[in-house]
């Protein structure tokens, strides 16, 4: 289904700093591109590169941090468990840090003001148990 012709509700902003900002890869996962696209910022966060070779980011709380800069998406919340997925979050909780990685809530900064935002940080990638 086109963009144009997607009628689900797009309750959710997703602040995104890796892989999720390639519009190509969220095509490929999500059938669409999502709304939004802006820039964006997140203070409070470090990112950090994992040490298992893989190449992959994540976030860590760090309020000394220099603001990350990422990309807001509006995504509907049935997009949010495919993301999930893909992220390798606790299937049975997201929100835990028993996963790769997880969500949780955000304020994001663009320039027309603050947004509140899901962001995934490193669960079990950055040492969390």
């Amino acid at each position: 289904m086109p963009a144009s012709e997607d009628t689900r509700p797009l309750s959710e902003w997703l602040f995104t700093y890796g892989l999720l900002r390639d519009p190509r890869l969220l095509r490929q996962l999500l059938g669409r591109v999502p709304a939004g696209g802006q820039a964006a910022w997140l203070r409070g966060y470090a990112r950090q590169v994992a040490r298992d070779g893989t190449g992959y980011w994540y976030l860590v709380p760090d309020p000394r941090a220099a603001p990350v800069a990422g990309v807001l998406w509006q995504v509907a919340a049935d997009e949010l468990q495919v993301l999930d997925d893909f992220e390798d979050t606790d299937p049975a909780d997201p929100t835990r840090p028993t996963g790769v990685y997880y969500r949780a809530r955000a304020r994001a900064e663009t320039a027309a003001g603050p947004v509140d935002c899901w962001v995934y940080l490193g669960g079990t990638i950055a040492g969390a148990r």
